[in-house]
């Protein structure tokens, strides 16, 4: 399960390090699209390793 989630944030992550930077040029503000890119892809891995770390915390609680 922890696999597929690690997956799941890895796409998303990449995702936002696509689409960002290409919404930022469409619209002619390149540099705050790589901005929230980097940042987004950021954010979600930080999400991912954060839920992690209270998952397993639990877990090892019990």
């Amino acid at each position: 399960m922890e696999e597929k989630l690690y997956r799941l944030a890895v796409v998303l992550a990449i995702a936002s390090l696509i689409l960002y930077p290409i919404m930022g040029w469409a619209n002619g503000h390149l540099d705050f699209g790589v901005l929230l890119g980097v940042g987004g892809a950021a954010l979600v891995m930080a999400v991912f390793y954060a839920g992690r770390y209270v998952i397993t915390g639990r877990l090892r609680a019990k």
